[in-house]
């Protein structure tokens, strides 16, 4: 699940600002190529320590898993790398699962709040002194880019697919296989939109 998701998740079990901001700054630390911070507010960590407990209820969802094993089969017929097939069948779905989530103004008025929290960012301790500038300037961007609900394009989400997945050699594809990416995008975005409400409700069943 992406830092978006876990910010609904953490605004559906009710969480302020604070508790939500938390249980995005594992994902923020892993854009960072950083380790996860801890807090001076209890709020923040025990937001850190939600994240955890959602991934593993997310990885083990039926209907995440569905989607995932859909996509992979889709992509390998495709004739897509069986590695780059099984990494967009995971990270694709959780970008397409953002997507749908998004629609929402509560939620995208929820992240944005939880950003904006300067109490609960203040209270992250970093691990490295150059990690909390970096944190700051992540922070900066994602507030200024918002969440564009229109900025959704088969074209985007598949470049976006591809810059993600180039940083890991195993995990990359061809720019070639961009069109394949988009007409999977076009394929799988109406059976995550459905699946959607039961991926949410098995996530938070599985969260103690």
């Amino acid at each position: 699940m992406n830092f978006f998701g876990h910010a609904v998740m953490a605004m559906e079990r009710g969480g302020g600002p604070a508790f939500v901001l938390g249980s995005m700054l594992p994902d923020f630390a892993s854009m960072l190529r950083a380790k996860v911070p801890t807090a001076a507010l209890a709020e923040v960590t025990e937001g850190i320590a939600f994240h955890h407990a959602t991934d593993e209820a997310f990885h083990g969802a039926p209907s995440f898993l569905e989607a995932s094993s859909a996509s992979f089969a889709w992509l390998t017929e495709a004739s897509m790398d069986r590695g780059s097939a099984r990494a967009i069948a995971h990270v694709g779905v959780e970008i397409l699962l953002d997507r749908t989530l998004a629609q929402e103004a509560e939620r995208r008025s929820g992240y944005m709040a939880s950003l904006a929290h300067d109490g609960a960012f203040d209270a992250t301790r970093w691990g490295k002194p150059d990690d909390a500038p970096r944190a700051a300037e992540l922070r900066a961007a994602l507030l200024r880019h918002g969440v564009d609900i229109h900025d959704c394009a088969e074209a985007v989400i598949a470049e976006r697919l591809f810059r993600i997945l180039a940083r890991r050699p195993r995990l990359a594809f061809p720019r070639d296989d961009l069109p394949k990416v988009e007409a999977w995008v076009a394929h799988m975005d109406p059976q995550v939109r459905a699946l959607a409400p039961a991926i949410i409700a098995e996530v938070r069943t599985g969260i103690p």
